[in-house]
């Protein structure tokens, strides 16, 4: 059977509806947030999630070396932070976006405040998957916010 081509399948999968979420790691001056949308529910007992990271992304080398994550899954209005983690030239710190934007009563690590829900990770294991690694992770802590998840349709958010 032909591979398909990246281009041909590509066109295909942005059509998939996708959640939003930034993974943070670290604390202070260390905290990274990486966006992502590729995260799923891999296991309901016991709680695990996978998320597909690039391999070249700084996020995902801290992840790695840090083991405990947190996923924030953003709201409608939180656009703005999705483009922000998205972009290669941010900043790490809490400074970045703001630091009003973190909080750090919910998760061990800080998290994004007006987030739909949190849930902090543990790494259990990473696999190589052609130009991403593919993460699955058991659920150590979960939180509900509120509101309406920001979600991603062939390349806009909405």
């Amino acid at each position: 059977m032909p591979e398909c081509s990246a281009t041909d399948a590509w066109s295909v999968l942005r059509l998939l509806v996708t959640g939003v979420a930034v993974i943070t790691t670290g604390g202070g001056p260390t905290t990274r947030g990486t966006t992502v949308s590729s995260i799923a529910l891999a296991s309901y007992a016991p709680p695990a999630v996978t998320v597909c990271m690039r391999q070249d992304s700084a996020g995902l080398l801290q992840l790695k070396d840090e083991v405990i994550f947190t996923v924030n899954l953003l709201a409608r209005g939180q656009a703005q932070l999705a483009a922000h983690f998205a972009a290669a030239e941010r900043a790490a710190g809490l400074d970045s976006p703001s630091c009003g934007a973190w909080r750090h009563d919910i998760a061990s690590g800080p998290v994004l405040r007006g987030a739909v829900g949190w849930l902090e990770c543990r790494t259990e294991r990473v696999i190589p998957v052609g130009s991403h690694e593919l993460v699955i992770a058991y659920v150590c802590a979960a939180k509900p916010g509120s509101g309406t998840p920001l979600m991603q349709l062939a390349g806009n958010l909405q």
